[in-house]
């Protein structure tokens, strides 16, 4: 180790040293040896060995990274911890470093930063992720500028996913970092990231909406709850819709898209949801569209016709209620709320006749279809079973026509 480090080969020599029992070379006297040159401070080596380690950490890097496995085999949390921060620190010096051998910020030199050195911050991170605690470490990176997409991939590598997170979001790239927070949400297990999903969704759909309803739809047959989700989901809409949105428009990181909500709601439903929530809540964006095309295909879907509401037996009336009760209580979707919502909007009435044949509402339906399409009035009196009723029918579209 002596020859080598007086010949200038300090790397080598760093190796040899590592390697010398602590009774020969203590590890504090050897670890300052190696660092005070490149503080300027001479520590009893040759001309070369001064000059070099003046230079460069990589034999201070090299020896405390042999003395680190060997803590490792050791099963030493507290050294490998010590080390690893240290070590942490060693390698993004180095890689701060530009040409000249003088640091400067990260951003500044990223592009003049040599490849090695990104590879060996890299393989150092990956070789020890399970050996140093992920909050220092992280805590060491971000104080050096590393992107967030880098601190997310490492914390994610060590198991912190909250930590991995966190670090993706609070990066300056608002839109880049809830993307590298998804990736590590979708890298991960389901029974270690579900907390996570349901705690930054909000955020998560503010900066990238459709990228994040599709990493919550590819979850959700592994467990994770779209009730849980959905006050995210109405607090998004919310955000599009109101006016304080509109005075706030210099939010660069708020992203606005109009199909994230519906995509997902959809894509649930799809895979079997039964939730009532979730079916008002896409019917409520549903007959806010201008587009009534896909309320009324889903209503379509959703409301199977309803038996007459007239019946010539005594019975008939009571019996109509009761079994219009039990599709009520088993249906997924609450066409009370549908019908309302759809006549507070004041359009989209196709889709209210729909709901009153759910109901069993047949006049009430060509009611409304009179002021919208005649030939609908038309079409659901000819399909009346009751004769009584079929007449009543007839008539009302007749004084209808007359009074035009």
């Amino acid at each position: 180790a002596e020859y080598h480090l007086s010949k200038g080969r300090t790397e080598l020599a760093a190796k040899y040293l590592a390697q010398c029992p602590s009774s020969i070379m203590p590890f504090a006297d050897t670890s300052a040896r190696l660092a005070l040159p490149m503080l300027g401070m001479e520590e009893g080596n040759s001309i070369k060995a001064n000059e070099s380690l003046a230079n460069s950490n990589m034999a201070l890097i090299t020896f405390l990274t042999d003395k680190m496995k060997s803590a490792k085999l050791k099963n030493d949390t507290v050294v490998c911890t010590m080390i690893g921060s240290w070590l942490a620190e060693l390698h993004l010096h180095e890689r701060e470093r530009d040409g000249s051998g003088k640091p400067t910020s990260l951003r500044q030199s990223h592009r003049n930063v040599p490849p090695v050195n990104q590879v060996l911050l890299h393989q150092f991170l990956s070789s020890f992720v399970k050996d140093m605690d992920p909050k220092v470490i992280v805590n060491i990176l971000a104080s050096h500028d590393i992107s967030a997409g880098e601190c997310a991939g490492f914390s994610a590598a060590a198991g912190d996913i909250n930590a991995a997170v966190n670090a993706a979001l609070f990066g300056e790239d608002e839109k880049a970092g809830a993307l590298d927070a998804l990736r590590v949400l979708n890298d991960s297990g389901i029974e270690k990231a579900e907390p996570y999903y349901y705690k930054h969704a909000t955020e998560l759909l503010s900066r990238a909406p459709m990228a994040a309803a599709r990493s919550f739809l590819s979850r959700y047959s592994e467990g994770l709850s779209e009730t849980k989700l959905l006050p995210a989901f109405m607090q998004y809409e919310r955000k599009r819709s109101t006016n304080t949105f509109a005075e706030e428009k210099d939010d660069s990181a708020f992203v606005d898209d109009e199909n994230a909500s519906i995509k997902y709601l959809e894509g649930v439903i799809a895979q079997g949801s039964r939730s009532r929530a979730v079916f008002n809540y896409l019917t409520s964006l549903y007959a806010a569209m201008r587009d009534e095309g896909p309320l009324f295909r889903f209503l379509s879907t959703h409301v199977p016709p309803s038996a007459s509401s007239s019946s010539s037996n005594s019975g008939g009336i009571s019996e109509l209620m009761l079994k219009q009760a039990q599709e009520e209580m088993s249906s997924p979707l609450d066409k009370s709320y549908a019908l309302r919502t759809i006549l507070r909007t004041g359009r989209h009435f196709r889709s209210a006749v729909k709901l009153y044949m759910g109901f069993g509402m047949r006049q009430q339906a060509v009611e409304l279809a009179l002021k919208v399409d005649p030939s609908l009035a038309r079409e659901l009196a000819r399909k009346s079973d009751d004769k009584d009723e079929k007449k009543r029918l007839w008539l009302m579209i007749a004084r209808n026509a007359a009074a035009q």
